[in-house]
């Protein structure tokens, strides 16, 4: 008969040092990134050459904006206006005086700290203590591009802990090909934003508060949204407790974290300018924007698709003096009635457990945040810009063009041939968003 007794256990010896397996080298960590990152890193390197290639055809498509053309001393510095510099526009400039003189007056308060301070880091470490205005435009693109790969990298990783690594895949590429997603490539705020967002809920889906509120302090000195992305991780702080009371921990208290770091920028304003709200007033008074009901700037923005707005800051066919088949009057209605759309249905699929609370309030609150703060004379200036915080969205985007491959093949040809043309615009210095 077999023997089916256990072996006794004979006792080992305590393994050499030449038994031990080694520790990975630098190369081995680095191919290891790469596999458990690839499908990630594969669209972000996709969308950043698409993003450089399209510049150089731009004057193809349209007239350079301003009195002239610049003249260029080598063969270079054509590709370095058209990949680097003209990366900065608008909003750009205030970072830029920011980053090299600091908030030199009331109308600079209107910008946050976090983006142009690390500008101003970088800015003197690759300028060698010297850094010029190029320098901190270089730094500026250094790290958009930077944070714009930490997005999609934890973007993937986040959206894959709730759904198929196709509808993640699925929902990346969309997020890339929406018309203003260049942005991110650009000196502004978004991509740094979007990087600490996905990053602050990766870190609060594993349970690790203290971290996710510290990533989201340094949101709240980034952007005004900073706000929204703390009270969606306070959703999920709830939703992770059952919303019992008696589960609350010590945890909780972490969220003094992004307080904290509002109180300090509060309190700076405070001091320097005689008013905590001073961001604020900055606002509207340099930029126009006031308060006002949602569905009030809404009508406002549709009507004026039809009439020329007393006021209006010229982004209509009937006011630019461009080309105006280039000014896409409807870009601002459609992206607003898109995203309305997909907070309706987000509340759909929440209810029935397949849409996290917490990214359906992310998402209601970066819609409503521009909707409720409207532009004087253009309602919804910029909105196409600011809805791209609202990263969840694109995954109900995803999980209609996953159902449906009309829906899918229209959004991607739609937005692609846009995000061409827009990327044109703002590399040859005409407004966008």
């Amino acid at each position: 008969m077999e023997n089916l007794t256990e072996p006794a256990v004979q006792p080992q010896s305590e393994p050499t040092t030449s038994q031990m397996e080694p520790r990975p080298g630098f190369s081995a960590k680095l191919a290891r990134f790469f596999n458990a990152n690839r499908e990630a890193l594969r669209i972000w390197l996709g969308w950043r050459l698409v993003i450089f290639i399209l510049p150089v055809f731009a004057a193809a498509l349209m007239p350079l904006s301003g009195p002239g053309k610049p003249t260029f001393n080598n063969p270079l510095d054509p590709w370095l206006d058209r990949l680097i510099w003209r990366w900065g526009q608008d909003d750009t400039t205030w970072y830029l005086q920011i980053a090299g003189q600091g908030y030199v007056d009331d109308k600079t308060v209107a910008f946050y700290p976090l983006y142009p301070m690390l500008m101003r880091l970088i800015g003197f470490v690759i300028g060698l203590s010297q850094p010029d205005e190029a320098i901190f435009k270089l730094a500026g693109v250094i790290i958009s591009s930077l944070a714009a790969l930490v997005f999609c990298i934890y973007f993937f990783r986040l959206i894959l802990l709730d759904y198929s690594p196709q509808l993640t895949r699925l929902s990346l590429i969309y997020f890339a090909a929406f018309p203003t997603s260049f942005f991110l490539f650009a000196v502004y705020t978004e991509s740094l934003f979007l990087a600490l967002s996905v990053t602050a809920f990766y870190a609060a889906r594993h349970n690790r508060w203290l971290l996710a509120s510290g990533l989201a302090a340094l949101a709240v000195l980034t952007r005004q949204q900073g706000l929204i992305l703390v009270a969606a991780l306070l959703f999920e702080y709830g939703e992770q407790i059952g919303w019992d009371w008696r589960r609350i921990t010590r945890r909780l208290g972490y969220f003094a974290l992004p307080a904290l770091a509002l109180a300090g920028w509060l309190s700076w304003n405070w001091l320097t300018f005689g008013n905590p709200l001073m961001s604020v007033v900055a606002t509207q008074k340099y930029w126009g924007r006031y308060i006002t009901w949602p569905w009030w700037s809404f009508i406002l923005d549709w009507a004026g698709v039809f009439y020329d707005r007393p006021g209006s800051t010229g982004y209509g066919p009937v006011q630019y003096t461009d080309n105006p088949a280039m000014a896409l009057p409807l870009l601002n209605v459609t992206a607003t009635t898109l995203f309305i759309i997909l907070a309706v249905v987000g509340y759909r699929v929440m209810r029935r457990s397949q849409f996290r609370l917490a990214y359906w309030v992310l998402a209601l609150g970066c819609l409503l945040q521009p909707l409720i703060s409207p532009v004087i004379g253009d309602p919804l200036q910029s909105l196409p810009r600011y809805v791209l915080l609202s990263f969840p969205s694109f995954v109900l985007l995803a999980r209609w063009g996953q159902r449906s491959p009309v829906f899918n093949y229209c959004y991607l040809g739609l937005n692609l041939a846009v995000l061409g043309l827009l990327v044109a615009r703002f590399t040859l210095s005409y407004w966008v968003a």
